[in-house]
């Protein structure tokens, strides 16, 4: 059931603002009106610069899947910038992923809910995580503010203060701008206690990150529970899709919000109608480069970047790279190039000849060639090579590359020139 809530507007008329029931709060000790929403309407010039509602938590879900099944260091996995100055971590990507059971306890990817949420229509998926997150006792936002440290065996109730903080927007009109430090004041001046019961800032021990500075009492409400607002405001719900964000131009942080299209459906727990479907193919180059838009199936993009090495994100797609290392690490995981060809020749725009060569080679035979850096010495004449080789310095030596060069093993470079000063010839390291 949905109810319905109204604004009154300047000219005596009503417009209407939509909150579902099981996101109604009645707090303790004070009366929310939904009449009013705490704050004002943005001016003009606060919502000159919009940031539609995407779907783009959704390519960083995959992505996280796809790097947390191969193994990939937490710095080495894109993460898409969002506006604003709260951006999602690695550690709150897999909070809202464990939040939608799709990863265990470990954060290692659960596969077939993995595989199931992957494969689901956007809408669909993004449903999922707006209801998981709205219900999600574990992922606490205000353990993830960054400037904020958390001490000692008090509890907070995260469910609690999301249906609180709904249940302060539900008198915002649909599609009315509504200023950010407005909404953000007008809370702290007509409802500052929306996530702590009874009042209570003394026995909530939260400390600012880096320094030895508690933040207890009322004075220290805008560095916790207004933060907290700005990062669920800016942060989680639009990354979900639920509000649109908007400022004075793109160089400046955010000033104003309101519900999204998507909005209504989502807190709903159902798929909006209007997000467009996955529907592109795969841009796969002769150099062994994939092109992956955000438009290719989730399923296909997480499959495909499990047998590349990963590139950069550039204009909004996903570049991966087939290499010998990264054919090796799939196939320690399970992964065969045949599978990868199957993928390819199914979602590719064109498979290139070459590429097909090249997998079904590896298949048969592994790898067949590699590049890489060496330590090469180089002497004046084969006798001089002759001589060392015929030394004890033989042990420091690889493979010759020619009657004058040879490769000298890691690490024995200061060795090699001790031994040729023991020969009488002084020998120098170049480039360095």
């Amino acid at each position: 059931m949905i109810g319905r809530a109204f604004f009154e507007t300047a000219e005596g008329g009503k417009e209407y603002a939509y909150i579902p029931d099981d996101l109604r709060l009645n707090l303790p000790g004070s009366e929310l009106s939904l009449k009013e929403p705490p704050g004002r309407a943005a001016r003009p010039e606060e919502y000159a610069h919009i940031y539609p509602a995407t779907v783009r938590i959704l390519d960083d879900a995959c992505t996280l899947l796809a790097a947390l099944r191969m193994g990939l260091p937490e710095d080495e996995i894109p993460i898409s910038n969002y506006p604003g100055k709260f951006q999602p971590s690695v550690g709150m990507l897999s909070s809202l992923l464990q939040a939608a059971h799709l990863l265990d306890e470990s954060c290692a990817p659960i596969p077939e809910a993995a595989q199931q949420f992957l494969e689901s229509e956007r809408g669909i998926a993004l449903s999922q995580l707006v209801k998981s997150w709205l219900n999600s006792k574990a992922l606490n936002e205000l353990g993830q503010l960054p400037q904020l440290v958390l001490e000692g065996e008090w509890k907070n109730d995260p469910i609690r203060t999301r249906k609180a903080i709904m249940e302060l927007l539900s008198g915002i009109p649909s599609g009315k701008w509504w200023g950010l430090e407005a909404f953000v004041g007008g809370v702290r001046e007509q409802n500052p206690d929306y996530q702590r019961p009874a009042g209570d800032y003394d026995s909530w021990i939260i400390r600012q990150a880096g320094s030895e500075t508690y933040l207890s009492g009322f004075d220290s409400w805008d560095q916790v529970d207004g933060q907290l607002l700005r990062l669920i405001l800016t942060g989680f719900l639009h990354w979900l899709g639920v509000l649109e964000l908007a400022a004075p131009d793109k160089e400046k942080d955010v000033t104003a919000f309101r519900f999204s299209a998507w909005s209504g459906a989502l807190l709903e727990g159902k798929a909006p109608d209007d997000i467009s479907r996955a529907g592109k193919k795969v841009i796969l180059r002769s150099d062994g480069r994939l092109v992956v838009s955000r438009q290719v199936q989730l399923s296909v993009r997480y499959q495909a970047a499990r047998f590349c090495e990963w590139g950069d994100l550039k204009h909004g797609d996903y570049i991966y790279r087939i290499t010998p290392g990264s054919l090796g690490r799939a196939e320690q995981k399970g992964l065969q190039p045949n599978q990868l060809l199957s993928l390819l020749e199914k979602h590719a725009e064109h498979v290139p000849p070459n590429i097909v060569t090249a997998l079904e080679r590896f298949e048969r035979n592994g790898r067949q060639a590699r590049m890489e850096q060496v330590l090469v010495l180089r002497v004046s004449s084969p006798d001089i090579l002759e001589e060392l080789r015929a030394s004890r310095a033989v042990r420091f030596l690889g493979d010759p590359l020619g009657p004058t060069t040879v490769i000298v093993i890691p690490g024995a470079k200061e060795k090699v020139l001790s031994a040729l000063v023991e020969m009488g010839y002084l020998g120098e390291v170049l480039d360095e």
